[in-house]
């Protein structure tokens, strides 16, 4: 039915927001649509979805097709443009639920390789997540110490965000008994950088130690090109696109 009752008389060439008369879903169509859907399914007005169950039941569609023409159908809208506001409100709000916290495919695991808009990648071999990492890595070579990844299970910390949701992070490097946290200054006063170290100390004590980029300076943009033309970086799309820029290419 039309969603604005006082509307006499439909119009080809205009379009109309209407209530589909099985699911309730808003979706709009043209005038013409809308007379060619009612001459075809007994006077009602039915969103495509309902359409095609109609269609299935008649015989006149094949189900093993639908999903694919939906999809082709669905490619490049919204979910409000498919499913109308209040039903996309909905959708969100139930995918939201369904990846926050613990039910999170990602919860207890390391952010992803190339995640993130760091510049990341590997330096022989060793994996790093932003240039500042990357500097660590370096210091720690020239001084012979022997450094490891802390994005292992044994290391795993869980804090709340901000909305009280349960997530787990990883420190960065383990050196000897020390677990490291590599952290700009600029990102202390976040609240989720501080639920996350309040967490590590409850969990690792004086071992957790934070190094910033007041003790150490990130490797810059000359040095990562002399790393990488001699083969010592092995570095992400956003590493990589930066390289790119600083040579011209």
């Amino acid at each position: 039915m039309l969603k604005d009752k006082t509307i006499e008389k439909v119009k080809y060439r205009e379009k109309y927001d209407l209530l589909c008369d099985k699911c309730g879903c808003e979706y709009n169509y043209t005038g013409q649509g809308i007379h060619k859907g009612r001459k075809k399914y007994d006077g009602g007005d039915y969103c495509r979805s309902c359409k095609m169950k109609f269609e299935i039941e008649r015989g006149e569609r094949n189900p093993s097709k639908v999903r694919t023409e939906r999809n082709y159908q669905r490619r490049g809208k919204s979910l409000e443009e498919i499913y109308g506001k209040e039903t996309a409100s909905k959708i969100r709000t139930k995918m939201r639920n369904n990846n926050s916290g613990t039910t999170n495919p990602m919860y207890g695991k390391p952010a992803a390789k190339g995640a993130g808009r760091g510049l990341g990648g590997y330096y022989k071999g060793m994996h790093f997540r932003s240039t500042l990492e990357l500097a660590f890595i370096i210091d720690c070579e020239k001084k012979g110490i022997t450094i490891k990844t802390a994005e292992r299970k044994e290391y795993r910390v869980k804090y709340l965000n901000s909305k009280g949701i349960e997530r787990t992070y990883f420190p960065d490097f383990v050196v000897g008994n020390d677990i490291i946290e590599i952290k700009p200054v600029q990102l202390f006063h976040l609240n989720e950088t501080k639920n996350k170290i309040k967490a590590a100390k409850e969990k690792f004590g004086d071992r957790y130690k934070i190094i910033t980029n007041e003790e150490i300076t990130p490797v810059d943009d000359k040095k990562l090109l002399e790393l990488f033309e001699v083969g010592l970086i092995n570095p992400d799309k956003n590493m990589q696109r930066r390289l790119n820029k600083i040579r011209g290419v």
